[in-house]
């Protein structure tokens, strides 16, 4: 009898479970749309998204197609309410075009239960290959793929993934990472990040790259033939490594001057505790 009383206790146990799982499964609600706006080739575009996720990438059209996922968990009355305030913007004009990720706000000072679980936009966009980006988002995930042009990102905490891009490359952001894969930097690269770790592999720095660190590691991944002129400032607890071979003009504790292959396009690293690794490409 003993026995049995367990089995069932442990049968009612993972049934229990069972229907957590499937309510928990079942309680996130979407909402699907989709736009296309004219936008002729070397125009600009704009994203602005406060969190989920932001992936574009190219196509031969010129029009920019948008596809927008709204998803939200919760309780049922708050999915609801949810859905039904946020608002997505579209901007179109002769030159440029952008979209615009309105979120509720319910000018809360203390919530402690708003019966919101999770939620997010997600935009999945395609461009014309030549366009100007500039994205604005506090913590989306980040993807952008092929484009030519500049592009210009500011952030707080977005992973970002950037690869096949040619233009300039302007990145503001507070943490989290960077990576950058067969970036071809034409004009100047910039990258601003207090904690955030890059990972750049480049065909060169165009002409000129600067990173701001504070505490974060930077690794830039550039070809054997590459000439630079190095500027670091590392104070006491930074750090400098390079696989290419550094000719020294100046040292001390905090800087190192020097050049790459004779010299060529300036790279300045600032920082008070990070590391710049120059490795082979």
């Amino acid at each position: 009898m003993k026995s049995i009383r367990i089995l069932l206790i442990g049968l009612l146990t993972f049934a229990a479970g069972i229907t957590f799982v499937v309510n928990a499964q079942s309680n996130r609600s979407e909402d699907r749309s989709e736009r296309t706006l004219s936008l002729a080739s070397g125009s600009s575009f704009s994203v602005e998204n406060y969190k989920g996720r932001i992936e574009i990438n190219t196509w031969n059209q010129n029009q920019v197609k948008i596809d927008v996922v709204k998803y939200v968990s919760g309780r049922d009355s708050a999915r609801r309410q949810w859905l039904n305030e946020i608002k997505v913007d579209f901007i179109e004009s002769s030159n440029h075009a952008g979209v615009k990720v309105k979120y509720p706000n319910h000018n809360c000072v203390v919530c402690f239960d708003d019966g919101i679980e999770e939620s997010g936009v997600e935009l999945r966009i395609q461009v014309p290959r030549d366009v100007n980006l500039n994205i604005d988002g506090y913590k989306p995930d980040m993807f952008i793929n092929g484009t030519h042009g500049d592009l210009h990102i500011n952030s707080y905490k977005s992973d970002m993934r950037i690869q096949g891009v040619r233009g300039a490359v302007h990145i503001d952001t507070y943490k989290n990472r960077i990576e950058m894969k067969d970036v071809d930097v034409q004009g100047r690269l910039y990258i601003k990040t207090y904690s955030g770790e890059v990972d750049a592999n480049l065909s060169g720095i165009g002409s000129g790259a600067t990173f701001d660190s504070y505490k974060g590691d930077v690794t830039l991944r550039l070809p054997d033939s590459v000439g630079i002129d190095l500027d670091y400032s590392g104070a006491r607890r930074g750090s400098f490594n390079s696989d290419l071979p550094l000719s020294v003009n100046r040292t001390n504790n905090d800087t190192i001057k020097g050049t790459i292959n004779g010299g060529g396009s300036a790279l300045r690293f600032d920082t008070y505790r990070g590391s710049l690794n120059i490795r082979r490409r």
